[in-house]
């Protein structure tokens, strides 16, 4: 009686982890972003600085590892790129460069929750990460000063979306994600500090492929 217990115990978890879409065991994920970046808010040679950054792009690349408890960890590796457009500086703030460009490469430690469901195999997820961005710029503010250079800073972000099952193996995956570096330092030609948070928002579409 004891096994035949124990049995239909482990046949009801198991049953339960595959309703809820839930995989107990190690995948990869490739992701590709559309990303909306906001300005740049700086300053530089003590005036007010705002640098406008177009729709961006990017993508990642994780390993992780799921559990019977409805959580999954992550090691992932991001990339975005933004075009900067209008750079605004003065006060008021009129146009006096266009041009240039900022990247982010980060590496991020992220724990997921997939939320139980049952309608037609769909699973929603909520998440958030932490870890380092190196980010890099490159724009002119005027004909005569630049903003460049690279630095190392802390990132973090939130994210939510849907698991979709294409196979035994594989999930489609489609999420919102808010990601943001505090405080990145750059330098202008004069060899004065423009700090500022780099945030954007992103539409993830991706694979989970599980193995």
């Amino acid at each position: 009686m004891r096994a035949l217990g124990i049995a239909f115990l482990a046949t009801g978890l198991a049953s339960a982890t595959a309703a809820a879409g839930v995989y107990p065991g190690p995948y990869l994920a490739l992701r590709g972003s559309l990303a909306f970046a906001d300005d740049i808010d700086s300053e530089v040679g003590g005036l007010p600085l705002r640098a406008s950054l177009d729709t961006g792009y990017g993508g990642s690349v994780a390993v992780g590892h799921g559990s019977p408890w409805n959580l999954r960890f992550e090691l992932e590796g991001l990339y975005r790129y933004a075009d900067v457009g209008d750079v605004q500086t003065g006060a008021p703030l009129v146009t006096t460069a266009t041009g240039g460009n900022v990247q982010a490469a980060a590496a991020m430690v992220n724990m997921f929750y997939d939320i139980p469901s049952i309608v037609w195999g769909i699973t929603p997820f909520v998440g958030g990460g932490v870890g380092g961005v190196y980010a890099q710029a490159d724009f002119a503010t005027d004909p005569l000063t630049e903003v460049s250079g690279s630095d190392w800073s802390f990132g973090w972000q939130l994210m939510g979306g849907l698991k979709v099952p294409l196979g035994q193996d594989v999930d489609l995956t489609a999420m919102y994600r808010y990601f943001s570096a505090t405080d990145a330092n750059f330098r202008d030609s004069a060899g004065g500090s423009v700090k500022s948070d780099l945030t954007s928002q992103s539409i993830d579409v991706g694979l989970d492929i599980k193995f």
